[in-house]
């Protein structure tokens, strides 16, 4: 089966053998389970933007920017709760090791912090200008926050919620990944240069 809408964001559950698939303009949550079978939970999202699984609870957030929320969606019992966010939340990403979740408010340049328990609020940390996506290195407690417009990467100590460095992210930065091994960092680009590897000397 097929979305009706262009596809803009998939995860996966590897543990339960699912696919996540959001879309700007679809309202509803497409899962697609191991039979490759697609069913759409009627969520009632508002122009959702950034998705991710958290494979230990089951649990699937989605941010929202059009009502500065993050959904979280049981994966069991369908049921969904919210926490609130910056305005326009454009990225969600979950540490697993210290139950935290964290979400990029392109409006505010601003990162929240979330309890994975309660999904309270723990802290508002200020990035660069319109963060757009997140990475973890659970490892490190480290964030990597790729600011879009301000070219740059702002990197969070997860430990004490405060910016420990910001480093050159390359010509408008619109993605970012870590090497969960080594530490590596690693940003996709828009212009000449695709990729930029992040120079993290400062930071050992």
């Amino acid at each position: 089966q097929t979305c009706a809408l262009p596809i803009y964001f998939v995860e996966t559950d590897a543990q339960r053998h699912r696919a996540f698939l959001i879309s700007y303009e679809d309202p509803s949550l497409t899962i697609v389970d191991a039979d490759r079978k697609a069913r759409h939970e009627k969520l009632g999202l508002s122009h959702a933007w950034g998705l991710a699984v958290d494979e230990q609870r089951g649990i699937v957030y989605i941010t929202e920017i059009g009502k500065d929320t993050l959904v979280a969606y049981h994966e069991e019992s369908g049921k969904t709760d919210t926490a609130p966010t910056g305005s326009m939340p454009a990225a969600v990403a979950v540490d697993k090791a210290a139950d935290r979740i964290y979400v990029a408010n392109y409006a505010d340049d601003s990162v929240t912090v979330l309890d994975g328990m309660t999904l309270k609020p723990i802290a508002t940390i200020s990035v660069g200008h319109h963060p757009q996506a997140l990475a973890i290195d659970s490892k490190r407690h480290r964030v990597f926050v790729a600011n879009i417009h301000s070219n740059n990467v702002t990197v969070i100590d997860g430990a004490s919620n405060r910016v420990i460095a910001t480093v050159d992210g390359g010509t408008n930065p619109y993605a970012v990944a870590v090497d969960q091994e080594s530490g590596r960092a690693y940003v996709a680009n828009y212009g000449l240069q695709p990729v930029t590897k992040l120079v993290l000397s400062s930071l050992h």
